[in-house]
């Protein structure tokens, strides 16, 4: 907005995601903020708070339901943030520039918002850790992997906003009474290390659990590189003869019936041009869904397609690949997607929304069902968190709760590890 029309030389810009929101020639006031956290509560949870921004509708937008619409719309913009890690920026190019890298937009509060004027706070924050190796703090994460890699059901997490809490749990001492004398100590196992993960928001739902294939390439194409689809990461199955397939188990009880599918390719050759989908329910009868063939064009590496089917509800589902755009036999895929809604199935309940919620939905109910008392390989930012040196753990994932959080489109979730047992 340019400057003769707003009295402020202030401005934010606040980039996550590849996007951003920003506001110029506005007035607010910053309150740096601190909470204590960890187990001795010793350790900062360090918030920045942008105060009483102000902005006016645009002049250019005629009064009435016009303008409201305006503020409607902006406040929706923002709130469209709520729950990113990214970069804020105070000041850009002025003398008192600020920048705050890794933080998390945790709150957006209207104090007013009339068809004229838009009254607000922007309350951030990022947890970090002193703590170190399970001894206490908190810190955020991004990434956390529950199996090791050579497991076909490894678990990936990759996070919006996940936040980290090292403590310990309770001291298991004993004390027991004996006849005519005072109690005696009887030692007990030292109190637990405990990973409290919580607030976690997925960056991706791959909509299914495990993931198999016929062949890969090797330990870094393995095909559960498929459900960690960010990175530089994929699947590639081996230089021999098509056809080449890769299996997905969706688990018991699916919430909602499978009406589309995308495939996002690594590379545009070595994408899919025949192919058939076959669906089981234990893993050993296969019923044909549908089949696809001549696709040499319409691939972009790096980019979903989309394919509409009917009657898919199995608990697994196979896509068998017989020719490929280019030459050769390497089927490289980058992700496979699975989606409640579809060009033809879009209502209230087969929505882009709605299939959001169930896929976590399924998450956690997964998490429960399949992990949940397990004994596995723990990583966290590939170990960052956890200390130097240390290349991984074997934690016991002891809890699993949906944390549903206000203003968020989907819900998040926790999960509460143990290790440590018998030191």
């Amino acid at each position: 907005m340019p400057a003769s029309e707003m009295d402020g030389q202030r401005k934010w810009k606040f980039t996550a995601d590849g996007d951003f929101v920003d506001l110029e020639w506005t007035d607010f006031w910053v309150d740096h903020q601190g909470d204590l956290a960890g187990a001795d509560g010793t350790d900062l949870y360090p918030r920045v708070v942008v105060n009483d921004i102000w902005e006016h509708a645009d002049f250019t937008v005629a009064q009435g339901i016009a303008r409201r619409k305006y503020i409607e719309d902006r406040i929706a913009e923002i709130r469209n943030f709520l729950g990113k890690q990214g970069t804020l920026v105070l000041d850009e190019g002025l003398p008192q520039e600020e920048t705050y890298t890794s933080i998390t937009l945790e709150a957006f509060n209207p104090v007013q918002d009339s068809n004229d004027l838009l009254e607000y706070s922007l309350d951030f924050g990022y947890p970090l850790t002193s703590g170190g190796a399970g001894g206490g703090g908190v810190a955020l994460a991004s990434r956390l992997q529950f199996g090791s890699e050579a497991d076909e059901d490894l678990v990936f997490v990759n996070s919006r906003n996940m936040i980290l809490e090292l403590s310990r749990g309770p001291d298991q001492t004993q004390f027991k009474e004996i006849f005519r004398a005072a109690p005696i100590r009887v030692p007990g196992a030292l109190p637990l290390k405990l990973i409290n993960v919580t607030g976690i928001i997925d960056k991706n739902v791959p909509n299914f659990w495990s993931v198999w294939a016929d062949t890969n390439d090797g330990a870094a194409y393995r095909p559960n590189k498929l459900l960690n689809p960010v990175g530089s990461e994929y699947y590639r199955s081996t230089n021999t003869a098509l056809p080449h397939w890769v299996k997905v188990y969706r688990g018991d009880f699916g919430l909602a019936a499978p009406a589309r599918f995308g495939i996002t390719p690594q590379t545009v050759n070595n994408a899919p041009a025949d192919f058939q989908l076959h669906g089981s329910d234990d893993d050993t009868a296969w019923t044909l869904i549908n089949s696809w063939s001549g696709l040499t064009a319409g691939w972009t590496s790096g980019e979903e397609r989309l394919f509409d089917i009917t009657s898919a509800n199995w608990k697994y589902l196979r896509w068998t690949v017989s020719a490929l755009v280019g030459a050769g036999n390497q089927l490289d895929l980058k992700g496979i997607g699975i989606y409640a809604h579809s060009a033809t199935v879009l209502d209230d309940y087969h929505s882009e929304q709605h299939s959001k919620r169930l896929a976590v939905e399924d998450r956690v109910r997964m998490w429960l069902w399949q992990q949940l008392g397990r004994a596995r390989q723990l990583r966290l930012d590939n170990d960052r968190l956890l200390g130097a040196g240390t290349d991984q753990i074997t934690a016991h994932l002891q809890a699993v709760e949906i944390q549903d959080i206000e203003g968020l489109e989907n819900p998040a979730y926790r999960l509460l590890f143990a290790y440590g047992y018998g030191e």
